[in-house]
């Protein structure tokens, strides 16, 4: 029974990173549940690929509230908008460039939701909450994002974007919760 008990455990390397990819504010209970319930790799790894998801999103709602999250979303943007109309105006005289501009808008907001998310809960410093938009630019200008605009357009507007959402981020903080109520 001994033997068995100490050989159904998940490989170390492949449980370090399971639990890199968990959020910190949820990491410990949920690569314990998943240790626990280990009966073989298939299963782990099937596991794993069900629960992420689901942890991530319930994170992001916990660290995220609709009215800022438009708030930003407009404010970067606008932000794109003014990249444009300062790197290339005859970029905004197509017809499908208000759309295309919405690319790199979203991809930024995506990587300041996800830096919210993968945040470790506490109050964070105004350097800190510059991550989020820092991500989004990094996001921004290496993904498929950047094929919607010209460049120098992806390049102007998430310079813009990183002051903007920065502002914004520093007049409305996420919302970063610890992970155990304070007692009353």
């Amino acid at each position: 029974m001994g033997e068995t008990a100490r050989l159904m455990v998940p490989p170390k390397m492949l449980e370090k990173a399971v639990a890199f990819l968990i959020p910190p504010a949820c990491r410990q209970e949920v690569a314990g549940d998943l240790h626990e319930r280990y009966r073989s790799l298939g299963r782990y790894l099937l596991e794993t690929l069900q629960l992420l998801p689901c942890v991530i999103y319930t994170r992001i709602r916990r660290t995220s509230e609709a009215r800022i999250l438009i708030i930003q979303g407009l404010s970067l943007y606008l932000s794109f908008l003014i990249g444009a109309w300062l790197a290339d105006i005859n970029f905004l005289r197509e017809i499908w460039a208000p759309v295309r501009l919405a690319a790199p808008a979203a991809t930024m907001l995506a990587g300041i939701i996800l830096e919210d998310a993968y945040a470790a809960p506490g109050v964070r410093s105004g350097w800190r909450l510059s991550r989020g938009p820092v991500l989004g630019v990094v996001l921004t200008l290496t993904t498929a994002a950047r094929i919607a605009v010209p460049e120098l357009v992806a390049l102007y507007g998430a310079a813009v974007g990183l002051v903007l959402s920065s502002a914004v981020r520093l007049l409305f903080p996420p919302m970063i919760f610890p992970t155990s109520k304070p007692q009353a």
